[in-house]
């Protein structure tokens, strides 16, 4: 999964594109509408004999194979800094011309200027109910602060009675999505941190947010995704943090 941000003139950022990563550190995160995660299309997986040296492309565009002279290259070059081998320039603009392009339909995961969380169409978001009154903890413009990291691991294999690595594999866990927010609310302040973890493996989408109140409140927490709603009843303490963890939906 990739991160994109459309941006508020309409322009698109994403995080990898034509092989070049652009850093989440430098996004202007005051110029973004809307900041989401999602299945590029683009994880494919190549068939490769280490005996007879072929590689084969199941997504490649066959008409556009037809048309090859014969002698064209892909180039494998080694990032000595990532210990990685990666396509050379020359050979990602071939393949990103041979590669079938599909409109990707798949999971993705993120927010607007409103503050709803969006997991594949469907609206996630967050009030709590006090003395009769609806507290909406969205639609308080901008969002603007946003929280993006991965969970990751990596392990290295050795030979039994040696230290001494013989393999290194890098696996991500989970990614996350979210943003820092103060909702205000006839004088009483919310500060926010709202997180969507999505947990590779297990494929499940789980809702993680620290509220700290102005003042000390009482009554019920709701979630609302789909049709369901859920509630919490709850005490919130002044400047306490209280922790909101819950599981939304498998994808």
């Amino acid at each position: 999964m990739i991160w994109k941000a459309l941006m508020k003139d309409g322009s698109e950022i994403y995080e990898y594109k034509d092989g070049k990563e652009f850093r989440f550190a430098d996004l202007d995160q005051s110029r973004v509408n809307s900041f989401k995660i999602f299945e590029s299309g683009n994880e494919n997986y190549i068939q490769f004999s280490g005996d007879t040296g072929i590689a084969r492309f199941y997504n490649f565009d066959i008409q556009k194979m037809a048309q090859l002279a014969g002698n064209e290259k892909l180039e494998l070059v080694f990032d000595k800094d990532l210990q990685v081998f990666k396509l050379s320039n020359d050979s990602f603009r071939l393949y990103n011309h041979l590669l079938l392009k599909e409109e990707s339909t798949s999971n993705y995961i993120g927010f607007d200027q409103t503050g709803k969380f969006n997991i594949n169409g469907d609206e996630l978001m967050m009030e709590m109910e006090m003395n009769g009154e609806k507290i909406e903890f969205y639609n308080q413009a901008p969002y603007n602060d946003i929280i993006h990291f991965k969970k990751a691991n990596t392990e290295f294999v050795g030979k039994q009675n040696s230290v001494i690595p013989v393999k290194k594999m890098d696996n991500i866990e989970a990614y996350a999505v979210g943003y820092n927010k103060v909702h205000n609310f006839n004088g009483l302040q919310f500060k926010l941190s709202c997180v969507i973890l999505y947990e590779v493996v297990t494929k499940s989408v789980t809702f993680n947010c620290r509220i700290v109140p102005s003042e000390t409140v009482s009554g019920y927490i709701v979630l609302k995704y789909r049709d369901k709603e859920s509630r919490l009843s709850a005490t919130l303490m002044k400047d306490q943090p209280v922790g909101l963890e819950r599981l939304i939906t498998i994808l």
